[in-house]
């Protein structure tokens, strides 16, 4: 084969492919769908470790409550992952029924927030 020949194709001068580009439109929507699975991911993480905030939680309720553990009149309740959502508090005294509130998560809630009226 000569180098004249059209089989004979030299790589160095062999045009490169062509890069396909993403329209603009393409890119926006790119971007939405990601800022949209971020929101589902953090809402989906919140709802299975999603709890009463840290900074909601009284200290006379956590002193009231070790003192019942101390005193053997309760059992301590097992400490769990729980990430604190601010704003959701326990409305209830009772300082153990509080400690059992702090260490649940948003999906265990629903036995008793989607209850309507007196029960």
């Amino acid at each position: 084969m000569s180098e004249f020949e059209p089989d004979a194709v030299n790589p160095e001068l062999a045009p490169e492919p062509a890069k396909k580009r993403v329209p603009w439109w393409g890119k926006i929507l790119i971007g939405i769908g990601v800022a949209v699975l971020t929101v589902v991911i953090a809402g989906l993480l919140l709802y299975n470790f999603g709890g009463m905030s840290g900074s909601e939680f009284d200290p006379e309720i956590g002193e009231q409550y070790q003192q019942l553990v101390d005193s053997g009149q309760v059992a301590p309740v097992e400490q769990r992952f729980v990430i604190g959502i601010p704003g959701c508090t326990c409305h209830s005294e009772d300082p153990y029924l509080t400690e059992q509130h702090r260490n649940r998560r948003m999906r265990e809630c629903g036995g008793c927030h989607e209850r309507v009226g007196p029960q």
